[in-house]
């Protein structure tokens, strides 16, 4: 059986922007590309170049003590006879460097005159050209085969750019075509055969390459990029420092360079994490730390040590939820309350089902098989705090609610949704400072509050849901009005809290003070024991939180994605050697620029008008146009997308 709140949570997140954590700092701080998702990394090679280091002296980090650092490398062509060329990464994406000696070119630099170019081709699909078929580049660029010799074994090569010839050049078979700009090759293309067919020559091609024409940025010494400046870049790495002490006050947010933010909490000792954002329209991943089969991390479980073989939480995985505002609630071991998921062991590739530990007692130690992820119960506090607080459970990157009381403390809870089995979601919680007077007010899902009569010291209040009476009250002073519900087998659900302050009358108006509003969804998600979710199955759900573990064995195959649960797929390499780790998509579509609009001028109201209008979006849904007279009122509406 499947749970009911699957739908929802694993719907694809849309978002204009989609943000990447890092793990959490205590002190100095140090972030690679293989355990920070918003650098480039490639999972199937184990390449990447780019490293962020802070030391701190207490909660300051002097001029040139944050450094960025990005290495180059050596990145083998997809056509593997032409050997390998050199890339680097630049802020999370990667971009060409240089060659080496090879058969085609020879050694040289991109990167050490300051120029990164973007990787436009890289393939070695046999492709067969004629003289009536060409083959289409990147760029505008187009190679056209004008002679072709079987007997000599060589082609004729013409390239044209945007319609005109830029180069020309005989090659010969088991040779390539090579295209430079200043020493530069930007096209590369192989000749692997000359031949006669159907009475016409034939050019078959073994391998293509091409890097962009010009330059996408360039790099000069002394550059400022935010706070940090580029004190060197050569054929080997590019460096950037900050370019003044920067300090990290707790509860701030730094930014380091556009797109790349310090995170500081609201802790007395120094603890940070960078977070880096993503602009580009698309479907990105959002990855966690890599792990392999000889990782090992230590963890406690109970009384005793142990290790795990891969551990991801909300310190290191972004498709966990997060509240920057929670980082202080912490277990008996010190590590952040919410969803966790780990990987015991793995054999042969496969994660077994879980067994009864082992447990050594001479050295206190335990060892476990298995997938396990938790989410524990955490206080959430209202925001009008006179409210106290309720609780809340992170689940599959949301967080839910989970009741208003719990039975722990030898208590018994009531007003519990997690230990009868659902949950729910917070609509609003909010804190008010302001009056209101006699009139309509919305909630959310429908609700509206219709205040029809105040006098002095107290308000009749109306309570209807999508245009039908649920509920009237007479409210006094400095109370709280609370609309409650039957939700499944919980009863009288407090589904709406509002409190009220001080009420006023003079005899011809009369306002109240509102100061907290708090609204759950009447709409609950059920979860039951054995319940199936992915590779998951949920064995235990206690007043402290839920656990899932996967009854079946879990293969991580050679070049496979495993869905674990919403929001949860590992990515395992096409690699020889166990590599792997947690990751989940988001979309992101930016917001349209602004338009740019043509439009007559002087036109009256009897005359037809022309205009255009420009705009430049990632995805567009719905184009509303709205004309206005010179009173500015709306006189014409329309959809025309």
């Amino acid at each position: 059986m499947a749970l009911g709140l699957v739908s929802l949570s694993s719907a694809q997140e849309i978002s204009e922007a989609a943000s990447v954590r890092g793990h959490f700092a205590y002190g100095d701080g140090i972030w690679r590309a293989d355990d920070f998702g918003w650098f480039y990394y490639d999972l199937d090679e184990d390449l990447s170049g780019e490293m962020l280091q802070i030391d701190l002296d207490d909660r300051t980090a002097e001029k040139g003590h944050i450094t960025y650092n990005s290495k180059v490398w050596t990145e083998q062509f997809e056509y593997q006879p032409w050997g390998s060329s050199e890339r680097v990464a630049f802020f999370g994406k990667p971009y060409f460097a240089g060659y080496p000696e090879s058969s085609f070119t020879e050694e040289v630099s991109s990167l050490e005159k300051g120029e990164l170019r973007e990787v436009l081709m890289d393939d070695d699909i046999t492709q067969t050209l004629s003289l009536n078929r060409t083959l289409a580049l990147q760029q505008g660029y187009v190679l056209v085969p004008q002679e072709i010799s079987e007997k000599k074994g060589t082609v004729n090569f013409l390239l044209l750019k945007d319609g005109l010839p830029v180069n020309s050049s005989v090659v010969s078979i088991g040779e390539s075509f090579v295209y430079k700009i200043d020493d530069l090759p930007v096209i590369v293309v192989h000749l692997t055969n000359a031949m006669l067919g159907a009475g016409e020559g034939l050019a078959e091609l073994g391998g293509v390459f091409q890097i962009s024409d010009r330059p996408v940025l360039n790099l000069f010494e002394g550059a400022m990029i935010g706070e940090m400046k580029l004190t060197d870049y050569s054929q080997f790495d590019i460096v950037l420092e900050n370019n003044r002490t920067i300090n990290l006050k707790r509860d701030t947010v730094i930014s380091l360079i556009p797109g790349l933010e310090m995170v500081v909490l609201d802790f007395p000792e120094p603890v940070y994490y960078p977070v880096g954002w993503i602009y580009d329209f698309g479907v990105h991943e959002i990855r966690g730390p890599t792990f392999n089969s000889s990782s090992a991390v230590p963890v406690r479980l109970g009384d005793y040590n142990s290790s795990v073989t891969a551990k991801w939480n909300a310190e290191n995985y972004s498709g966990f939820y997060f509240d920057p505002d929670d980082a202080v609630l912490r277990d008996l071991f010190g590590a952040l309350v919410g969803e966790t998921l780990v990987i015991h062991s793995i054999e042969d590739r496969r994660i077994m089902p879980p067994s009864n530990p082992i447990v050594y007692q001479e050295n206190k130690t335990v060892l476990q098989t298995g997938l396990q992820y938790t989410s524990l119960r955490q206080p959430k506090e209202f925001e009008y705090k006179s409210w106290g607080y309720y609780f809340t459970v992170n689940l599959f990157g949301f967080s839910w609610f989970a009741g208003y009381d719990s039975s722990f403390k030898d208590t018994k809870s009531s007003k519990n949704l997690m230990e009868n089995e659902y949950l729910g979601r917070v609509l609003i919680d909010r804190e008010l400072q302001g009056n209101i007077s006699e009139g309509n007010y919305s909630f959310e899902e429908g609700y509206e509050m219709r205040i029809r009569d105040v006098s002095d010291d107290s308000i009749f209040i109306q309570l209807f849901k999508e245009e039908q009476l649920v509920d009237s009250s007479v409210v006094e002073s400095n109370t709280t009005y609370e609309y409650k519900k039957d939700l499944e087998n919980v009863k009288d659900m407090p589904i709406i809290r509002i409190h009220f302050g001080n009420v006023f009358y003079d005899g011809n108006h009369g306002s109240a003070e509102i100061d907290g509003i708090f609204q759950i969804s009447d709409n609950v998600f059920p979860m039951e024991m054995g319940s199936g979710l992915g590779e998951m199955e949920l064995v235990n759900i206690e007043p402290e939180g839920l656990i899932f573990v996967n009854p079946d064995s879990i293969t991580l195959s050679t070049d496979s994605t495993v869905n674990i649960g919403p929001g949860m797929d590992i990515r395992v390499a096409d690699n020889d050697t166990l590599r792997y780790y947690l990751y989940t998509q988001t979309y992101v579509v930016p917001a349209p620029e602004p338009p740019l609009i043509s439009t007559q001028k002087n036109v009256s109201s009897s005359q037809p008008a022309n205009f255009s209008m420009i705009v430049r979006a990632a995805e567009i849904r719905q184009v509303l146009v709205n004309i206005l007279d010179s009173s500015n009122r709306t006189v014409f509406s329309r959809d025309i997308a």
